[in-house]
């Protein structure tokens, strides 16, 4: 995968998850864009098993999408200069799944918020979805709703909301599929 992003776009920079640590990345990336310590790393000594791998680049996804899909991998943009890829079927959705029936919780009862494509998934798995403001045009439309922006504490609201037991959103909402 590195290989073939490395050939199309030679200037494409590279995280690999270490889940509970990190990433392993190709340049280190600006404070706050990846969580956790980062580690830089030549190419040829990348973790080649991880759970999220992160290619940026400016044109990345018009770039790289159509070829890291035709590898059997989940890409999803997050921004025009952003691709997350995971393995098949691994998404914010089957995470949240697996949380959701280890604690019990009824499906009625599950709401997502977020800010990126790579969140629609979630929106979709979800009896609650949540857009928060600022998101791209497709976000909103995949969402219930949309609260403030992240400067306006759009998601605490809806956690504040959730937590006081008043609904999330104002209204009837779609039901989850």
């Amino acid at each position: 995968m590195v290989k073939l992003a490395r050939e199309l776009m030679a200037e494409v920079e590279i995280a690999v998850e270490e889940v509970g640590y990190g990433y392993f990345v190709t340049r280190e990336f600006e404070r706050g864009a990846l969580s956790g310590r980062q580690i830089v790393v030549p190419d040829d000594t990348l973790p080649t098993a991880t759970t999220r791998l992160v290619l940026r680049a400016p044109g990345v996804v018009e770039t790289l999408l159509r070829p890291v899909r035709g590898l059997n991998l989940t890409a999803t943009p997050s921004s025009p200069s952003w691709i997350d890829v995971t393995p098949p079927l691994l998404s914010k959705a089957t995470a949240l799944f697996r949380v959701r029936r280890r604690l019990g919780v009824d499906p009625a009862n599950t709401l997502a918020v977020g800010d990126a494509e790579n969140d629609v998934p979630a929106f979709k798995w979800a009896a609650t979805a949540i857009a928060m403001g600022g998101s791209p045009p497709a976000v909103r439309a995949a969402a219930d709703a949309t609260t403030g922006t992240l400067e306006q504490h759009g998601a605490a609201s809806i956690l504040e909301a959730v937590a006081a037991g008043r609904p999330a959103v104002a209204g009837p909402v779609r039901r989850s599929a």
